[in-house]
This record gives C-alpha cells, structure tokens and sequence, in this order.
C-alpha cells in the first residue's frame, strides 16, 4: 500500500527502503517492475493491484562476515528523480548483468564470511553506479566514499546517489573508528550502525 501511494505521487525510487523498514533486517530485495504497476493504478482498482503478483523478490540475508555496517548521511537533498530518469536512460543490458553479478556476489561474500568477495563486488557496484554519470558521486559522497582508503573497509552511495546517504562495511574497531571520524571531518552525519 505504501508503493501504491508513493508511486501514485510519482516517486521512482526502488522501494527498498520500504522493504527494510518492513523487515527491520538485513535483505536482498529485487523491485518490481515499476512502470508496469504504475500503468496499471490507472488501469484497475486499488483492490485488484493489491491483489496481483507484483514481481518483487525478499529474502532475508543472515550474515556470517563479521562487519560494522555503517549509514552515513550526507546533509544534502538526494536528487533522485532526476538522477534516476538520467541514470535509467544510460543503463544497458551489459550494466544490468555486471551489477546483478555483482551484487550476487555480495549477498554470498555476506553469507560465506568472505571479506575480500564484498569488498569486491561493492567496489564493482559502486564503479558500475558511478559509470553512469560521475555526477552520482557529489562532493560529499565522494567524500564518504574516499574515507574507506587505507582502511579495512568498503564503502559506497546508498540508493540512487546524488546526495544524502551512503553505506560502509568497516572490518575491524579501528577501520570502524577512522571512518567515522573522517566523515565527520567532512560533516557528514553517522545515522545508523550495527
């Protein structure tokens, strides 16, 4: 029901944040396609939607590798909808297959314990986002990305980038300290931690 509004009103992020929030757990989560259900909230009526396979994928993740997974805020409005339309626009088949590789990866590095296979296909999913348009990584998410260097660390943008959050997986106390101090440093703002 929240998709249904929020797409209502126009937003095309993925939902994954709503999925989270549902969950209130660490998951991988596949959007549905949202062209297709917003096309069709003209079509049908609400009960009908709701009663449709939507096509999204959640599977909770029970990780094994030990981290500190860390959600630094920015302090700058995310521009999501336009960086999504302009993103959308460059996105090709070879990009969608690499970034599902990636993140597949990921999912499995999390599970097995593997540090260096995250550390790797996060890298990937962060160049692969960033190939897209160098405007993604903003001043302060550069930032909040460079403060992993030479630490036990990975760090990307959360979501769609141009703004206000990012993610980072520090392997180690002193990785976890140093990053967050360097994103104070630079303002930005550690929002969650686990």
């Amino acid at each position: 029901l929240a998709s249904y509004t929020l797409l209502k009103q126009g937003d095309n992020g993925s939902m994954g944040d709503l999925a989270c929030i549902v969950y209130e757990d660490l998951i991988s989560y596949r959007s549905f396609d949202r062209a297709k259900i917003a096309e069709l909230i003209d079509q049908i009526t609400l009960t009908e939607l709701l009663e449709k396979d939507w096509g999204y994928r959640i599977s909770p993740v029970v990780p094994v590798l030990k981290a500190h997974f860390l959600v630094g805020w920015t302090k700058q409005a995310a521009i999501s909808k336009d960086m999504v339309k302009m993103a959308k626009s460059r996105i090709s088949s070879k990009y969608l297959s690499e970034t599902e590789v990636a993140v597949q990866d990921a999912i499995k590095a999390l599970v097995t314990g593997d540090k260096n296979l995250l550390k790797s296909s996060l890298q990937t999913v962060s160049d692969q986002l960033e190939s897209l348009s160098p405007d993604i990584y903003v001043a302060k998410l550069k930032k909040l990305k460079e403060a992993e260097q030479g630490l036990d660390a990975i760090a990307k943008s959360s979501g769609a980038g141009g703004g206000d959050c990012g993610i980072a997986f520090a392997f180690d106390q002193a990785s976890r300290d140093t990053l967050v101090e360097r994103w104070q440093e630079e303002g930005i703002e550690l929002l969650y931690e686990v």
